[in-house]
């Protein structure tokens, strides 16, 4: 049975140690003046900079991430913003609070673009960045399996284990973010 192409950014697969209250993701602040929409699943990089919240707290800046950069994680979920109640993602150019998995240890599923086979297996990959669908809020981010080389964004760790992703085009994979790649976290002022 073939696979189905159905792209969804990176979501959740493994916590390391069971830790359910980890799965909230840790909170990052996206500045007014990002003019990227944010979708659960979008990779995420620190900019350098921080912000006040409205609780008066500080946090790390984020941005989306693109192919090559340093992630910090991705976006598992949106803080509620009162101009947009209903909305699951995050509109383009609004100050929002976003909640990042950014465990290193984390394990997250992702569509590949390519056609998987077994020696792909221990890669790794950069991720390509697709629109985001503003109906589900999911990313429009895949493993992108042209990249595969040493030490990019994504460790391919195995298939994922999930009925109908198996070898083949639009494999679901099975990933860690690459946390050799970070010879140094960049530091946010936090």
């Amino acid at each position: 049975m073939a696979n189905t192409n159905s792209v969804f950014g990176a979501r959740l697969f493994n916590l390391p140690f069971g830790n359910e209250a980890g799965c909230m993701g840790t909170p990052y602040l996206v500045a007014s003046g990002d003019s990227t929409a944010m979708f659960k699943g979008d990779f995420v990089k620190l900019t350098g900079e921080s912000a006040i919240w409205t609780d008066g707290a500080y946090y790390p800046v984020i941005t989306q991430a693109a192919a090559a950069d340093i992630v910090v994680g991705f976006v598992v979920d949106f803080d509620v913003h009162p101009d947009f109640l209903t909305q699951n993602y995050r509109t383009a150019s609004t100050f929002r609070l976003v909640y990042v998995m950014d465990d290193p240890e984390v394990q997250l599923e992702i569509q590949s673009t390519g056609t998987v086979v077994v020696g792909d297996i221990g890669q790794t990959a950069n991720v390509i960045v697709g629109a985001g669908n503003t109906f589900t809020g999911l990313s429009g981010m895949q493993l992108d399996h042209s990249s595969l080389t040493d030490n990019l964004q994504l460790k391919i760790i195995r298939v994922s284990p999930r009925v109908g992703s198996e070898l083949g085009a639009y494999t679901k994979l099975i990933c860690k973010i690459n946390t050799a790649k970070h010879a140094y976290r960049v530091s946010t002022g936090v």
